[in-house]
């Protein structure tokens, strides 16, 4: 979650709380988590999906994580770029 906080610009008192999880693909080796970005006091900031890839057949290849954020007043999505952890 530290990359995803340093991707959205958050303050340390700012709460990231998972609402929801899916997993997609016909291995389901994509697993998609929907999160509330909320401030210290519980407003609202934004939400935001991260997804995370894992490549079907290399046994060490690493997982690939995607971030969106979402707009909490429903404007386009703005993709923050993709990375791998290790």
């Amino acid at each position: 979650m530290d990359e995803v906080r340093k991707r959205l610009g958050l303050k340390e008192s700012d709460q990231i709380k998972q609402v929801s999880r899916r997993d997609k693909g016909h291995l389901g080796q994509t697993e998609e988590c929907t999160y509330d970005i909320l401030s210290e006091t519980g407003e609202l900031i934004c939400k935001a999906r991260v997804e995370e890839h894992q490549p079907v057949g290399k046994l060490r290849a690493k997982p690939t994580f995607s971030l969106v954020r979402l707009n909490k007043d429903g404007g386009s999505p703005e993709h923050l770029g993709s990375w791998q952890n290790g």
